[in-house]
């Protein structure tokens, strides 16, 4: 409630005023005296940084069919230190916001403005911006059970101010500065997470799979699954030596949404062959019921291992790397890599 006062009612006034009124909330026991000014455009004050930028821009524009001008103001900031300015969708303080006579209504939708590019161009995303319009003449054209301005000549010309501000933003020296910065620090950010990934796997504690041939050639396939991708990397390097128990096992597609796999399967030489089957890939079985899939479109789950808790019913078979899982009516068949044979997991030899 606090969050709607200071966002979207008079209590959250946009502008500055000599003789501000006193406001009390009361709601149950709680009682509050609210200090009245929109929250983020106060805390514009002090040393910005680099990471932010403030914005105030005018911009004046004639309305078809009337003799009056239209003043749209610009004003806000956008910044990658969001939390600092205390911006969060969910306080309604974020995006590019509507004030008519100093008064917070509803956001305009930022994307409206930028033809579908993100955020200004290039950078931050609405989460990371709060932009302020204000514009007194659309006040008899907005329609705010719908939160939007009616469609005539007044919504024609404030989107073109609009837009124009947006593009004035995005053409300056700041915002360019803004940009450049960012790109740099998520550079260093890219180079630290990489530099930690390879620290990791240096570790004399990193668990790492191998396989063992029949001829009794060891060799590294990857790192210990953590995730469904590294499954897929071991299976895809198996499938590539040769050395998955199956007696056919062709992969042909993968797709990152729906199944994983589109493979040709045969599971041993008496079995049916199965053309363009779909095969679900999980790190561990457990995750096949969390990830909502449905075992109709998916009878095959290939994993790293079954995981100790399991969600839904399994029989072992006579092959110690095959499960049987019972979703419902159907038997889901499951394959656990870690039990496949010749495979090992141990930390490296040093």
């Amino acid at each position: 409630m606090k969050d709607y006062l200071l966002h979207r009612t008079f209590v959250g006034f946009t502008r500055d005023r000599e003789h501000p009124p006193q406001i009390h909330s009361a709601i149950g026991n709680l009682r509050e005296d609210l200090e009245t000014g929109f929250p983020v455009l106060k805390r514009q004050g002090g040393e910005r940084g680099l990471a932010t930028r403030y914005v105030k821009w005018v911009e004046t524009t004639g309305i078809s069919g009337k003799n009056a001008p239209m003043t749209v103001t610009l004003k806000g900031l956008y910044s990658v230190e969001a939390s600092r300015f205390g911006l969060a969708q969910e306080s309604g303080n974020s995006g590019l916001l509507l004030s008519v006579r100093g008064i917070p209504y509803f956001d305009l939708g930022l994307e409206n403005y930028t033809e579908g590019r993100r955020g200004l161009g290039l950078n931050p995303s609405a989460r990371n911006c709060c932009l302020l319009v204000e514009c007194d003449q659309v006040q008899e054209e907005m329609n705010i059970s719908r939160s939007a301005v009616n469609d005539g000549a007044v919504k024609e010309a404030f989107d073109s101010a609009v837009k124009k501000l947006l593009h004035r933003v995005a053409e300056s020296e700041e915002y360019r500065t803004f940009v450049a910065y960012t790109k740099r620090e998520k550079e260093i950010r890219g180079a630290e997470t990489l530099d930690a990934r390879k620290r990791k796997l240096e570790s004399p504690e990193q668990r790492w799979v191998y396989f063992t041939s029949s001829t009794g050639e060891r060799r590294r396939i990857h790192r210990e699954p953590e995730n469904e991708h590294d499954t897929l990397a071991i299976l895809w390097k198996l499938e590539a030596i040769g050395a998955l128990p199956f007696h056919q096992f062709e992969s042909l597609e993968h797709g990152s949404s729906g199944a994983d796999i589109v493979a040709h399967f045969r599971e041993n030489a008496e079995s049916n062959p199965e053309r363009f089957v779909t095969i679900e890939a999980e790190s561990t079985f457990t995750n096949y019921k969390l990830h909502g899939h449905n075992p109709s479109q998916m009878p095959i789950v290939i994993c790293w291992d079954i995981g100790k808790s399991r969600q839904v019913r399994m029989r072992d078979t006579t092959v110690w790397w095959k499960f049987i899982a019972e979703v419902g009516d159907i038997g889901v068949r499951v394959f656990a890599l870690s039990k496949i044979p010749g495979i090992q997991v141990s930390r490296e030899a040093r």
